[in-house]
């Protein structure tokens, strides 16, 4: 500390900046505010610690605030302070006693200690001791000189271990394994990233434990009702662990913690040549490494992981791109290919490769792809017999490049004229989008792809959904808004190939276009427009308004507009067989009203059909392949006493909570016409993931009415404020667990097949009391005021007697 030359007081101010900065920026999920000013509080009493260790360096800390509080040509500062410090006490006083909206901080330990002993496929392990076979395996093989051994038993493992995690692991960690899969922003936390170096600090004994057991296997500390890992042990063997296992740390080219050395340096040195093989990696070896698993080894689409997403891995053999720039029929443009690869295509199962493959290498990819084309038309006319293989398919790389693109002439600008004129030109459309864009299909068609496949029309109110449409290099609002909208306009403009989405402009001189030029550029306005008529999925908290009056009974009424909507990702129950793999609605919307006596939630789900079995309209749309079930929505809370939020969170496991934490559900029911069933509300009792909901024939608090129009679901729920019968009460001021569940009938969602958000937390503001907002902060300031004039006048009386001396 002598040789401090830094003011120590400078140092101490920047300090605590750079440490608010952090804690208000830099922790995700970022801190409530009353946490951050705990935070800040210890901070400064750490810095104020710290720098009164010695003598000299506490006096140099002091000195220039002597100086203001004494000298006489300071007194602009020192009023300056008198007057902010109290003021700055005053509103930290305000924002400890001030009701918070932010949801209670839920402390989580990522990687919890496993227990010593682990019971799962009817045996006992011990995991201080447990190993992989497999590795074992393959070690021992090294050790006896038969590398090819090795090589053939690891690599075995790896594809059995690839094909599992592609049929039940990729939907949430991903094709990357950044933890980004297609359902990873549904889930609070997202999946493990196992990308981010963590994963090589773990023995593989723990991803055991892990796997085998899911989050219901996890400590308290670990938080097993946020976790949405489900029980594989369940639902695959102990030999699929391990095979999934060995391909995790394969994929990544990263090492498991080995306390054995040598055997460590042996997988070492296999990671090392598989890790130098790769770097160099390009064209069809590349494409079987990264791509075979969902487009198949030959490109047709027919992957392991295919039949169980939605929309389906491309087909290469037809040589049709969905996503293109270059005009009508031509062929794909290599830049077009180049992007896709490179940035992926939201909301689907392809992710954007940039994190894992360099520039070049999605390059070389691009002639792989044309080779699959099994129609060849568009292969260079000089061509030799030998220049194909027996398939026919072109052996070079020396394709028919596609220069020209779409042209993107004559923009109107965005404007709410423009926005009129395209609602109306948008008419056309309602026969596959619906009047409100939401894709409520009303041609009476069942809309199939070139190869078959059922597929839906897009959501437009959605935005979050469009595959390229949201992707601009641009930082400025306007600018992003520009690009979006000439990216409508160009799937107007050209369609989607091997799609129901024709083009909207006709090629050839002398052809009038379908659409015209004016009014794709007035549809693509609209089409922008409509992003604004869903809120985008968020987190935290559904925030209840109060009314003084009588709650509305109706659907429709006026005054919902006015309650705070919170709208929360739904994702397929992948977690607990029989599972959904395919949805088709994925967001959920929430508003809430209160009163004295009643509290009602008004839940809407955007959903393509009104599935009604025995509706003539449900029946004559509805996929050949599927049964057709009643539409339903849910919500589900947890039972009195089952759930804490102080001094730690405590929940029930949002799958119909556990034994020890039981849970409630409030269930909707559209009804059918054949067989006759009226719409109904039931409410159920969870008592665990393996236990199916009971019926609480005798509660009949609760009720449900609800309406589908124009791709919609909304449905009403009300009960009274005050539980009865092991029911909670919703009391202002108190955070309440509330989850929901959503049946797509027409998908062939009943049962345990179906869609699901994470908890969620309900609020009813607490009622304000001015005289603990105000007045005794208030009284903190002036205290503070009070002492700070007192200790200026002893500094100030101090200093002169130092002058007249």
């Amino acid at each position: 500390m002598k040789g401090f030359k830094f003011p120590p007081l400078l140092m101490a101010v920047l300090i605590l900046v750079a440490v608010f900065l952090f804690f208000k920026y830099g922790i995700p999920p970022l801190l409530p505010m009353t946490l951050l000013v705990q935070y800040m509080i210890i901070s400064v009493i750490g810095v104020l610690l710290f720098f009164s260790f010695d003598e000299d360096t506490w006096n140099r800390f002091k000195a220039p605030i002597a100086a203001v509080a004494q000298k006489d040509g300071t007194w602009p500062l020192r009023w300056f302070f008198l007057l902010a410090i109290p003021a700055l006490i005053g509103y930290t006083a305000h924002i400890i006693v001030k009701p918070s909206w932010d949801s209670p901080v839920e402390l989580r330990q990522v990687h919890p200690a496993p227990p010593s002993k682990l019971k799962v496929f009817n045996k006992t392990y011990d995991l201080s001791s447990l190993e992989n076979p497999i590795r074992e395996d393959v070690v021992a093989s090294m050790k006896a000189g038969d590398e090819a051994k090795a090589w053939d038993t690891y690599n075995t493992a790896v594809t059995a271990g690839r094909d599992i995690y592609y049929q039940n692991c990729f939907f949430c960690h991903g094709d990357l394994m950044y933890g980004e899969g297609v359902f990873a922003d549904g889930f609070n936390p997202r999946p493990i990233n196992f990308q981010d170096e963590t994963i090589n600090q773990l023995q593989e004994a723990f991803l055991f434990w892990r796997i085998a057991t899911g989050g219901p296997g996890l400590p308290k500390e670990g938080t097993p009702w946020k976790s949405a890992m489900p029980v594989w042990h369940e639902m695959l063997g102990e030999q699929d662990v391990w095979n999934v296992i060995t391909f995790l740390y394969d994929y990544i080219e990263e090492v498991p913690r080995i306390w054995d050395a040598e055997i460590s340096k042996i997988v070492t040195g296999m990671k090392t040549k598989l890790k130098d093989e790769r770097a160099k990696m390009q064209g069809k070896d590349l494409y079987d490494l990264r791509c075979s698993v969902c487009h198949g080894e030959q490109g047709a689409g027919d992957g392991v992981a295919a039949d169980r997403l939605y929309p389906r891995p491309r087909d290469f053999t037809l040589g049709l791109f969905k996503y293109k720039t270059s005009p009508g029929t031509q062929p794909v443009r290599d830049d077009d290919l180049f992007n896709t690869i490179k940035h992926g295509l939201t909301a689907t199962g392809m992710p954007g490769w940039s994190k894992l493959m360099s520039d070049e290498q999605i390059k070389s990819l691009i002639p792989v792809l044309k080779r699959f084309d099994i129609t060849a038309t568009w292969s260079p006319e000089t061509a030799e017999d030998e220049d194909f293989d027996e398939d026919g398919r072109y052996l070079k790389d020396d394709f028919n490049q596609v220069t020209e693109i779409e042209p993107l002439d004559g923009q109107i600008p965005y404007t709410d004229e423009s926005v009129a004129k395209g609602k109306v030109a948008f008419e056309p459309c309602y026969e596959c989008h619906g009047i409100d864009g939401r894709g409520d299909l009303r041609s009476g068609k069942r809309l199939a792809d070139d190869w078959g496949f059922r597929i839906w029309p897009r959501d437009l109110n959605k935005p979050w959904s469009w595959r390229t449409t949201n992707n601009s290099t641009s930082k400025e609002p306007e600018q992003i808004r520009d690009d979006i909208v000439k990216r409508i306009y160009t799937r107007l403009s050209i369609g989607i190939p091997g799609t129901p989405m024709p083009a909207h402009r006709a090629e050839g001189e002398g052809n009038e276009d379908p659409i015209s030029l004016e009014d794709r550029w007035h549809i693509a306005n609209y089409v922008y427009s409509l992003r604004e008529q869903n809120t985008a999925p968020g987190k935290g908290v559904i925030k209840a308004k109060k009314l003084d009056g009588d709650l509305p009974d109706s659907l429709d009424d006026a005054v919902w507009a006015s309650a705070p909507v919170t709208s929360m990702r739904l994702v397929p129950n992948i977690i607990k067989e029989e599972r959904l793999f395919t949805p088709l609605n994925d967001l959920v919307s929430v508003r809430a009203l209160y009163n004295a006596e009643e509290i009602k939630f008004l839940i809407e789900v955007n959903d393509r059909t009104e599935s009604l079995p025995g509706h003539e309209y449900s029946m004559s749309i509805q996929d050949e392949e599927l049964t057709l079930h009643s539409d339903a929505i849910a919500m589900q809370f947890p039972r009195e006493g089952a759930y804490s939020v102080s001094p730690m969170v405590e929940k029930p496991l949002y799958r119909h909570g556990d034994s020890a934490h039981n849970t409630t559900m409030w269930y909707w029911n559209a009804g059918s016409l054949a067989p006759k069933q009226e719409a109904q509300t039931m409410v159920l009792k969870g008592t665990g993931p393996n236990t199916p909901p009971e019926p609480m024939m005798s509660y009949k608090e609760v009720s449900a009415q609800g309406q589908w129009k124009n791709g919609r679901w909304q449905v009403l729920m009300t009960r009274k404020r005050a539980g009865t019968e092991g029911e909670i009460s919703f009391n202002e001021g108190e955070f309440i667990p509330v989850s929901f569940a959503n049946w797509d009938g027409s998908n062939g969602e009943a049962g345990s097949k179906h869609t699901l958000s994470t908890w969620y937390w309900l609020l009813l503001p607490p009622e304000s009391d001015p005289v603990k907002l105000y007045v005794i902060p208030g009284i903190w300031a002036l205290i503070v005021f009070v002492l700070g004039i007192l200790v200026v006048r002893g500094q100030r009386k101090k200093y002169r007697v130092l002058m007249d001396r």
